[in-house]
């Protein structure tokens, strides 16, 4: 009997929420972002791994950042990051460039603080709206 393999990539859970971040870009391909500047954004959705996000730059794959996570009630985490994949969509009020960022040499400390959270998020997320499934990957 032959079934569909499917291969899921991601080595974290992600949920969908936004958090405020701030990062500078350390390197770039496109000499027009500015290095010497801090961005604040917040995530789309967040993972132990990295994050998705929504910006006006033209951030490509490759690029690399220095991210300050600020989780709710928490010092932020600090880590180096590159970005994955970026994408500009078309909406009916702008374009926009959505991106995937990895996070580089996170600390395994930082790195469980970010999963615990994310954890607690989602328990709280089910009890509020009784719904059985937030996260998506694993």
């Amino acid at each position: 009997m032959m079934g569909v393999v499917v291969e899921n990539k991601r080595e974290f859970f992600r949920l969908k929420l936004s958090i405020p971040f701030t990062f500078s870009v350390i390197e770039s391909k496109d000499s027009r972002i500015a290095t010497n500047q801090v961005y604040t954004h917040q995530t789309q959705d967040i993972s132990g791994g990295g994050l998705r996000f929504e910006t006006h730059l033209a951030l490509q794959a490759g690029d690399r950042l220095q991210i300050s996570l600020h989780l709710p009630s928490m010092m932020p985490i600090k880590v180096d990051a590159e970005i994955v994949w970026s994408q500009w969509i078309q909406t009916p009020e702008e374009e926009l460039n959505i991106g995937g960022i990895r996070f580089l040499d996170i600390d395994e400390e930082e790195q469980d603080r970010i999963i615990g959270f994310l954890f607690r998020a989602q328990i709280e997320a089910r009890k509020k709206s009784g719904e059985s499934e937030t996260a998506e990957g694993v």
